[in-house]
């Protein structure tokens, strides 16, 4: 869950107090449209990026295609 997806959920909560009265919406029915975001990972030489079919890797400037395992 990315940090996007939880300042979502807390502005539902917000909108709409579990604690009210009424009690709101159900969780099932909170979380199941929250924002999805890509897949980065990055540290000081390389980013990695998710992509559908697999990952791109940039080292020292270059992309490439880059399958964990291999």
């Amino acid at each position: 869950m990315s940090y996007f997806a939880i300042s979502t959920l807390l502005a539902d909560f917000i909108a709409d107090s579990p604690f009210a009265g009424t009690g709101g919406k159900p969780l099932a029915e909170r979380v199941q449209n929250l924002p999805g975001t890509p897949f980065v990972s990055e540290n000081e030489d390389i980013v990695v990026i998710g992509r559908d079919n697999g990952y791109l890797m940039r080292s020292e400037g270059t992309w490439i295609d880059y399958q964990p395992g291999l």
